[in-house]
């Protein structure tokens, strides 16, 4: 998993196994992640910021804004919108 902090579109997908997928990207095509900059995949622990919007799109979520992504110590993946200065 990724350890610093990435920017970008955020697209969560879901397997029918209850396995997740999350992605940042530089942009979306058709529900699919195009230029990936960090992935997580596994039964994910995530924890969706209130200020973290999400379109569906088929068995896809995608961000509606460029988001922030992280993983704490406890391996939680964090998504929420960028703090700004």
């Amino acid at each position: 998993m990724p350890n610093q902090h990435d920017y970008g579109l955020v697209v969560l997908q879901t397997a029918a196994d209850g396995t997740q997928t999350l992605s940042v990207c530089a942009k979306v095509v058709d529900g699919q992640p195009v230029a990936t900059t960090a992935s997580y995949t596994g039964k994910l622990h995530i924890n969706l910021h209130a200020n973290a919007r999400f379109t569906s799109l088929g068995r896809a979520r995608v961000s509606s804004d460029i988001l922030e992504v992280f993983a704490d110590s406890a391996g939680v993946v964090h998504v929420r919108q960028p703090a700004t200065a």
